[in-house]
């Protein structure tokens, strides 16, 4: 049974959406026509993730924003608001390395 998902018209928001995994995952809301935005700490991966999702002729942006940084992130969620509307769905795939003192 071949199943055929349309996501037009909705928004999808991935945090640290930029590469492996993340990227993918936004990737394939941006093949079935999602209005795709991405966050990650590297505007440089931000662009070339942004060209790759627009390559599909659907909506994408992106955001500078590290997770460990509140206002960043929320940024980065209004900015998402702001250009697409309600945020449909919500991938929170950031990573973070924490130095811990042993």
């Amino acid at each position: 049974m071949k199943h055929s998902i349309d996501f037009s018209g909705k928004t999808v928001v991935v945090m640290g959406g930029t590469s492996g995994i993340n990227f993918g995952i936004a990737d394939a809301f941006a093949a079935k026509r999602a209005r795709v935005a991405v966050a990650s700490r590297s505007q440089n991966k931000i662009d070339v993730a942004v060209e790759k999702l627009l390559g599909y002729g659907g909506e994408a942006i992106g955001f500078s924003a590290d997770v460990r940084d509140v206002d960043a992130v929320k940024a980065a969620l209004v900015g998402a608001y702001e250009a697409f509307g309600a945020i449909d769905v919500l991938v929170s795939g950031a990573a973070v390395r924490v130095s811990v003192p042993e």
